[in-house]
């Protein structure tokens, strides 16, 4: 069992990060004029055919980031996977339309991973997510 001490989930890290979660030990590209803003990677888990409001969730998940202001957001179909009862889906020709799981991912501030995901509460939509520490930037960008 480690020490208090030894956590690295400590507001300051060994790398110096203040931020939890934070990768040590990898070193940023020298890129001139790059920028790295710390926000939070949000990802939804959906079954590709589960509906909300009469649109397919993932859709309706992206449409309402969109509305919220959120910049962007991509939708990953599954080529396989299973869940928390187990049962394994794959993409095959005489698998059933609609039991594969979908990735929707969105790279965001806090406020608005926050701003989202109580949106989702409000909507009393009751879905799998993962919230992760991220960097982000544009290389070259404006």
């Amino acid at each position: 069992m480690r020490s208090a001490s030894n956590r690295t989930d400590s507001p300051r890290n060994a790398s110096g990060s203040t931020r939890r979660g934070a990768l040590q030990g990898i070193q940023r590209p020298m890129v001139p004029g790059a920028r790295y803003p710390q926000g939070t990677c949000l990802k939804f888990y959906v079954h590709e055919h589960r509906k909300h409001r009469g649109i397919l969730l993932y859709e309706w998940l992206l449409e309402r980031a969109k509305k919220l202001g959120i910049h962007g957001g991509s939708a990953f179909r599954a080529i396989a996977g299973f869940g928390r009862h187990g049962v394994l889906h794959e993409d095959h020709f005489f698998e059933l339309a609609g039991n594969l799981p979908v990735e929707v991912v969105f790279v965001v501030s806090d406020e608005e991973a926050a701003r989202l995901l109580e949106l989702v509460g409000q909507e009393k939509i009751r879905v799998f997510y993962v919230l992760m520490p991220a960097e982000f930037g544009v290389v070259n960008g404006e």
